[in-house]
């Protein structure tokens, strides 16, 4: 061989070799940014979910508040949710339950327990503690 052909063979190696490099760094780089997507994207998740066990939360409240003002001698129930029942990813359970708050006498506390996606590998547990006044005796 001579040695202008030697080169240009040197050469077309050297560039192989150079884009093989780049595109072993470009795969890399493409690799760490799908990571940080699919982080980003479960803590999205996550967060949605903590946001749909508060909004849970504050219909059990709600729901609750009802309950006590058609029957002031309610106790609390369990509210079992089918995820086809509203627009979660998964079913859900409330647990309500009306107590004498022994800090407070004359007053009752309502507790609060919202299992969110209670079957998946990321469940969401929420509880909420709420003092309210005894009915009045007048009714």
């Amino acid at each position: 061989m001579t040695d202008p052909a030697r080169n240009l063979v040197e050469r077309r190696g050297l560039v192989s070799v150079t884009m093989l490099i780049g595109l072993i760094i470009l795969g890399l780089v493409a690799a760490s940014l799908l990571k940080v997507a699919i982080a980003r994207r479960s803590a999205a998740k996550s967060e949605e979910n903590q946001r749909q066990a508060e909004l849970l939360i504050d219909s059990a409240v709600d729901r609750a508040a009802v309950r006590l003002d058609a029957n002031p001698d309610y106790a609390g129930d369990v509210w079992e949710i089918a995820a086809e029942e509203f627009v979660g990813r998964g079913p859900a359970r409330i647990t309500t339950q009306v107590k004498p708050d022994p800090a407070l006498p004359g007053r009752r506390s309502l507790v609060l327990n919202v299992e969110y996606l209670a079957s998946t590998p990321h469940p969401v547990r929420l509880s909420r503690t709420i003092r309210l006044p005894l009915p009045s005796t007048a009714r």
